[in-house]
Parts: structure tokens; C-alpha cells; sequence
């Protein structure tokens, strides 16, 4: 999956702006590397690496558990 990945801190990141601005445009929200694991375990997968890239956004791979 291809998607932001909200780090942890304080610093300034472009997945907490969009994560702002889903909240309340959408009512949805990013989430973090612990969030992803909990959503993939719950679908019967394991979170197996998290790659960052260059933009904003990250590579999230996961294996059946």
C-alpha cells in the first residue's frame, strides 16, 4: 500500500496537515505505523516494512500472517 504515514513528534509533516484536513473536510483521518499494524492484523495480514520514499508518502508492505 502506498500511503502517508503519520511520524511520531511534534516536527512538521505533510501526513499531519492532511490528517487535519481529513478530520474535518471528511471525517477521516491518517494514521501511524502502529495503526497500520493494528488494521492489517485485524484483515489477517502481518506488517512487515514500512520503506519511506522521497514525497510524502510510504510503501507499507504486509504478508498474510
Amino acid at each position: 500500500m502506498v500511503e502517508f504515514v503519520i511520524r511520531p513528534g511534534n516536527e512538521p509533516d505533510p501526513a499531519k496537515f492532511s490528517d487535519l484536513n481529513m478530520l474535518v473536510m471528511l471525517g477521516g483521518r491518517e494514521r501511524t505505523a502502529d495503526d497500520f499494524e493494528r488494521l492489517y492484523a485485524e484483515a489477517g495480514f502481518r506488517l512487515t516494512d514500512i520503506i519511506r520514499t522521497g514525497s510524502p508518502f510510504a510503501i507499507i508492505e504486509g504478508a498474510p500472517a
